[in-house]
C-alpha cells in the first residue's frame, strides 16, 4: 500500500472513488485531494439549491468534505460513494439550516404577487428568485427532496434509495412541493398577495 501513497495525481485521477477512499484512509492526503476535486462540484450545487445560494455555502461544502474524512473508515463499499456523500451533505446542509435564523428573501415572494405584465418583464434570474422564495417556505426535508426530483432529474426510488427514507414519504413530500408551487403561480397569476399562500 505504500507505493500506491506515492502516486502521481494524473495516476490518483485514474482510480474508483472506492480505491481513493482506501487510500485516503491508509493516509494519502493526494488520494483525499482527488475526491474533492471529483466531487466537490456535485456537493457545491446542490448545497447552493438547499441553502438558497447563500454565501456559506464554501464554507459548508468544507464542512462536509471534513465529515467525510471522519467518516471514512465506516464507508460500506459495496455501495456507491456518491450516493453516501450526498446523505453526508444533506445532513451536514439540514445541521447548518436549523442554526440559520427563519428569514424568507421578501424581494422575491413580492415577485410573486407581479402582475402578468410586470411578471413578464421580470428577468429569467428575478422569476427564479421568486420560484426559490417559495421553495425557502418548505421544510428542508420537503425542499430537498423536491429539488431531487424536478431539478436533478431523480426518480422517487432513487431519492428513497439515497436518503434511506421510505418510497412513500418521499413520493408525499414531493408531491405537497409541487402543489405549493403550482398554487404560488396560480395565485401569482390571479394577482392574489403572496402573503395569501396557504401552507
Amino acid at each position: 500500500m505504500s507505493a500506491a501513497l506515492t502516486q502521481t495525481p494524473s495516476e490518483l485521477s485514474q482510480l474508483s472513488d472506492t480505491l481513493l477512499v482506501e487510500l485516503s484512509v491508509s493516509g494519502s492526503m493526494a488520494a483525499f485531494a482527488e475526491l474533492h476535486r471529483r466531487l466537490s462540484p456535485i456537493v457545491y450545487r446542490r448545497l447552493a439549491r438547499l441553502l438558497g445560494g447563500s454565501s456559506e455555502v464554501d464554507d459548508v461544502v468544507q464542512e462536509v468534505f471534513l465529515q467525510l474524512h471522519l467518516s471514512m473508515p465506516r464507508y460500506d463499499a459495496t455501495r456507491p460513494l456518491v450516493n453516501w456523500l450526498q446523505r453526508i451533505t444533506r445532513n451536514v446542509a439540514f445541521s447548518h439550516l436549523r442554526k440559520r435564523p427563519s428569514a424568507l428573501d421578501p424581494l422575491g415572494i413580492e415577485m410573486l404577487g407581479a402582475g402578468p405584465d410586470e411578471w413578464r418583464r421580470l428577468s429569467s434570474r428575478d422569476k427564479l428568485r421568486a420560484l426559490d422564495a417559495v421553495l425557502q417556505q418548505l421544510s428542508p426535508d420537503a425542499r430537498d427532496n423536491f429539488i431531487m426530483f424536478a431539478i436533478e432529474g431523480m426518480t422517487l426510488a432513487e431519492i428513497a434509495d439515497q436518503t434511506g427514507e421510505p418510497l412513500n414519504t418521499i413520493a408525499a413530500r414531493v408531491r405537497r412541493a409541487r402543489e405549493r408551487m403550482m398554487l404560488a403561480l396560480r395565485q401569482r397569476d390571479a394577482g392574489l398577495d403572496s402573503s395569501e399562500l396557504e401552507p
